[in-house]
């Protein structure tokens, strides 16, 4: 409900300056869905946690951060 409200706050203008600037969107997207999860593959595979857990860094690593 609150990132919903959070979106109607949104005008056009900050659609318009998303789409006028698209690397930092595939920027952001890569680091996001590609670094991150990497970056919790490998402290499970440096701290040799068991694979379990390593997948729930995997996971933790995909998910959004923010306020």
């Amino acid at each position: 409900f609150v990132m919903f409200a959070m979106g109607l706050t949104l005008t056009a203008q900050v659609f318009l300056d998303v789409f006028k600037q698209p690397m930092k969107v595939i920027l952001v997207s890569v680091i996001q869905f590609l670094w991150m999860p990497l970056a919790g593959f490998l402290v499970a595979l440096i701290f040799n946690f068991p694979p379990e857990i390593g997948i729930g860094f995997i996971l933790l690593g995909a998910c959004p951060g923010g306020t």
